[in-house]
């Protein structure tokens, strides 16, 4: 074979390669709330987002008639608000598991900085002589106004925080 006819094979087979081909590609959260990208559907028990990716740039066989066309058109639309409804409900989803996972998180710190009002008005309550270091660095003993006053806010702490 000459130069050129390689050139030409090689031109041809490299023009083959180049042509991409759309995958699907999936988006998901798994159950640690990670956010999960895969080529593969993610189990069924997750909601995925079908992700768009590169059209084929090949050639599309020509339609025959523009009622072809036109019912591709439609088929496309429906296909395109089926796909967006789709969508809105996966985003629907993992904002409530987002809301749900928030709420959990502020349970969880209600109830630790209620075991922490507790404490404080137990010491509060059981102790009258308490010392505090004050801003200039002395020690000082905490007046009995104070303490009654912290003993009311740790109380009001408690039935807020302490459902």
């Amino acid at each position: 074979m000459n130069n050129k006819s390689m050139a030409y094979i090689l031109i041809l087979s490299l023009a083959g390669i180049s042509a991409t081909v759309s995958a699907a590609a999936y988006r998901w959260v798994d159950d640690e709330g990670n956010v999960q990208f895969t080529q593969e559907p993610p189990p069924q028990d997750k909601i995925a987002e079908k992700i768009k990716t590169l059209k084929d740039p090949r050639p599309q066989p020509a339609s025959s008639s523009t009622e072809n066309k036109s019912a591709e058109a439609k088929k496309s639309a429906g296909d395109n608000k089926a796909e967006n409804e789709k969508d809105a409900k996966a985003q629907a989803e993992a904002e409530k598991r987002e809301k749900a996972r928030l709420k959990k998180e502020q349970a969880k710190r209600d109830k630790k900085n209620c075991a922490r009002a507790r404490a404080n008005k137990k010491k509060l309550s059981e102790h009258p002589r308490i010392r505090f270091i004050d801003k200039k660095g002395n020690v000082t003993r905490l007046k009995d106004e104070d303490r009654l006053a912290r003993i009311k806010e740790a109380g009001e702490q408690i039935k807020k925080l302490c459902k």
